[in-house]
């Protein structure tokens, strides 16, 4: 059985990265990502809506990779995330569990990579 992610169970997204990167159509690196989940029936009016669907994506997506650095550990997992508009793409998203912590926290989400 493939490994998930130790501690999704209590997995934390800080909103603002959803409202001000991820569904920031206005944001100069997050704008093309913006687009890609409001297209998917996101909207920056209702974000709690996204962090549930990510929150669902990293409890029940296995890790597709990890890597140590100086902030701690870094896990991806990989496919088909909850969508509004049923479409259900791959994405990518990151998370991390800081060093000498328990929580897995939101670093990104990457649309339309398998």
């Amino acid at each position: 059985m493939a490994d998930l992610v130790p501690g999704r169970a209590v997995a934390s997204i800080d909103i603002k990265k959803v409202t001000h990167y991820l569904l920031n159509t206005g944001h100069p690196d997050g704008a093309g990502k913006a687009k890609f989940f409001i297209d998917r029936g996101f909207s920056p009016t209702l974000p709690q809506e996204m962090v549930e669907s990510l929150l669902g994506h990293v409890r029940q997506r296995t890790i597709l990779s990890q890597r140590e650095s100086a902030h701690g550990t870094q896990y991806v997992v990989s496919c088909n995330i909850e969508t509004p508009d049923g479409s259900n793409p791959c994405v990518r998203s990151v998370w991390i569990v800081r060093n000498n912590e328990t929580i897995p926290r939101l670093v990104s989400a990457i649309p339309g990579i398998k």
